[in-house]
């Protein structure tokens, strides 16, 4: 009997003891459950360095070479500078392209210069181009200041043959020392930007030490020389002006009726044209090269493609042609009438 009251006292001492003991693990403080919390570092991304800021490009109506040696109007602000190098210079659109090429010296030696219309048909045949395929227009090749100025303009109608050019305006200056070769491709049948390809090809000017310098510069290449801003005639008109004038008593064969117009001028009819409105007054008209004319007034007039004794103005009011040049007794005049 004792011994069993032993044992269970033994039992209670002992579960006891393992209940105490269970309850002072980690010393006197309570057991509590350990949370760890990891440290994140974040890595830094490097800041990366401002790039330098570019200038934005201004487009400037007149391109000057890098060589200061000519410069060019641009045809409007589609057209870029492409190349300008070695004496050669490009300007470039989608609409196409003008190239200025610079040739001295050696270059000489190679030069084929469209001396004729002949000619110029012959280099357009050396395209392998057929008659048909395309057709040589306003040409002109005159002496001005001492160079050679050639002037025509070229209609395609086989693309595929001219690398899609659909017109070519062509211009030479040249002296026995040498030349500049301007010339505009249009790859787009768009007369608005014939015409101002055309007005820039003729805005074309050499500046520098050159010996061609000066030549070949006419605000359009209509056959008229050149007159400086300061030039002006003996009557107080302005460059350009057209005015009625009695035949001049000279010796040099000339008819006295303008500045601004050679004789040679006055007497081609590709250069100049007299048309009437009526019996009594004619009206001098200059090629624009690129199949119309005009009068000192602005006036834009076109012919008849079936008739060239028909001409028209702007306004669909007819005129007619004799065949005449421009050194008839009757000039239309801008000033005091």
């Amino acid at each position: 009997m004792k011994r069993k009251r032993l044992l269970a006292i033994l039992a209670v001492a002992t579960a006891f003891s393992y209940v105490l003991s269970a309850c002072s693990v980690g010393g006197d403080k309570p057991n509590k459950e350990q949370v760890i919390v990891e440290e994140t570092v974040e890595e830094s991304t490097p800041t990366p360095e401002p790039s330098p800021t570019e200038e934005p490009q201004v487009w400037e109506p007149v391109y000057t070479s890098q060589d200061g040696s000519m410069s060019i109007e641009m045809p409007d602000q589609t057209w870029s500078n492409k190349t300008d190098a070695n004496g050669i210079v490009s300007i470039e659109s989608d609409s196409g392209k003008i190239v200025i090429i610079h040739g001295k010296d050696e270059d000489m030696d190679t030069l084929v210069l469209p001396d004729s219309e002949d000619m110029a048909i012959t280099l357009e045949k050396a395209k392998e181009l057929e008659d048909g395929e395309f057709e040589v227009m306003n040409y002109s090749n005159r002496d001005q200041n001492g160079a050679n100025v050639i002037y025509y303009t070229v209609s395609y109608s086989n693309t595929e043959k001219s690398d899609g050019v659909y017109r070519e305006i062509v211009k030479y200056i040249s002296n026995a020392d040498e030349y500049y070769e301007i010339t505009g491709d249009l790859t787009t049948d768009d007369e608005e930007m014939a015409g101002k390809v055309i007005t820039a090809v003729n805005s074309f000017k050499i500046l520098g030490a050159s010996s061609l310098a000066g030549t070949g510069e006419t605000a359009q290449d209509d056959g008229r020389e050149a007159l400086s801003p300061e030039d002006g005639t003996e009557d107080g008109t302005s460059e350009g002006e057209l005015v009625d004038a009695e035949p001049a008593d000279d010796s040099s064969g000339s008819d006295g009726y303008t500045d601004g117009y050679s004789d040679d001028d006055l007497a081609d009819t590709n250069r100049t044209r007299t048309i009437y409105l009526d019996s009594d007054v004619g009206i001098v008209i200059t090629n624009n090269d690129d199949g119309t004319w005009s009068d000192e007034n602005g006036n834009v007039y076109t012919f008849d493609s079936s008739d060239d004794s028909i001409v028209r103005n702007q306004d669909d009011v007819d005129y007619f042609y004799n065949g005449e040049p421009g050194n008839v007794r009757y000039m239309y005049r801008t000033e005091g009438e």
